[in-house]
């Protein structure tokens, strides 16, 4: 283990797993039209993720274990990427990442050297370490229930294609095959996440629980509590 897991109450779990799902909730909205990507990444997403790093912040174990979780999802997103562009060539499909990039534009005809570095870095960053945020707030580390998380992740995504018929010209088509491929995917990066989590962060640590019973009576409150976890 590299990091003992610290204290989260369930307020802050659950706010961690609202900013760790916005880059990829922001995709939504977009595909169908109403809100454009750019506006709702500068508006929402950003500075939500600038809310979540000053809270993990102010203290030192707490941001060293967002960052962690952070890297496990992207370091997931890799390994995912390799099965699904193997897959994605096989199956004589195009990759859908880089229009995310012509999404952020507003420019769906720009070339893919202008776009995909921008497409990458919203999908490693924004989808793979939010999903790993959104993934940790449960605090149940296993291959299960990473599989389990990446296989409902899945099917929202297939949701969002069956609802916007952009969103088949944008990313992929509804076939079985391209379902098959997004399945397989989402569970290989769930598994890996899960595993990756269980190794490196422990839920045994005395860390974890509300340090409240060395607390007086007149510190029992959030304020207490705060000066401690901070």
């Amino acid at each position: 283990m590299i990091l003992s897991l610290p204290f989260f109450s369930p307020w802050s779990r659950l706010f961690i797993a609202a900013v760790g799902f916005l880059p990829v909730a922001a995709l939504v909205p977009s595909l169908g039209g109403w809100v454009p990507l750019a506006w709702t990444t500068l508006c929402v997403t950003v500075p939500a993720w600038l809310l979540l790093l000053w809270y993990a912040g102010r203290n030192t174990q707490r941001l060293k274990c967002v960052a962690l979780v952070i890297l496990a999802g992207m370091g997931a997103t890799l390994i995912y990427d390799g099965v699904r562009l193997t897959l994605t060539e096989l199956g004589g499909l195009r990759d859908g990442i880089p229009n995310i990039g012509r999404m952020m534009l507003g420019d769906f005809q720009a070339p893919l050297g202008d776009v995909f570095v921008l497409s990458y870095f919203y999908r490693y960053l924004g989808d793979g370490g939010g999903l790993a945020l959104a993934y940790f707030a449960g605090q149940r580390f296993a291959v299960r229930t990473g599989m389990i998380f990446g296989a409902c992740v899945c099917l929202c995504l297939w949701a969002t294609l069956a609802v916007f018929p952009i969103a088949r010209q944008m990313l992929f088509p509804l076939t079985p095959y391209a379902l098959m491929m997004t399945m397989v995917g989402h569970l290989v990066f769930g598994g890996i996440l899960g595993f990756s989590l269980s190794r490196l962060i422990s839920c045994d640590g005395s860390e974890q629980k509300a340090p409240t019973a060395s607390v007086g009576a007149g510190e029992m409150g959030p304020s207490g509590v705060d000066r401690l976890t901070s």
